[in-house]
């Protein structure tokens, strides 16, 4: 993950399986399920469980509504990303 990430810029992770365990280790914002979500728990990692990607794009949609003031204008709408 480091090696796609050359800036350093804030990284969201998310997964479900153990061999996303390296990942979830460095990622800013970890979404687990399944078994990644127990690895998380079992080495304190800070981690969103989830059940489905609907979740996760919900808990997404709100982190940007909430900080929405704070976000410059030159930066697109998360729905313009997808």
């Amino acid at each position: 993950m480091r090696s796609h990430n050359p800036f350093s810029a804030n990284t969201i992770f998310v997964g479900d399986g153990l061999s996303d365990k390296y990942a979830a280790d460095v990622a800013d914002v970890v979404f687990a399920k399944t078994k990644l979500a127990d690895y998380c728990y079992e080495n304190s990692i800070p981690h969103n469980r989830y059940r489905n990607l609907g979740q996760v794009a919900e808990s997404l949609e709100k982190a940007l509504e909430s900080c929405a003031l704070q976000i410059p204008d030159y930066r697109i709408a998360w729905s313009e990303a997808i």
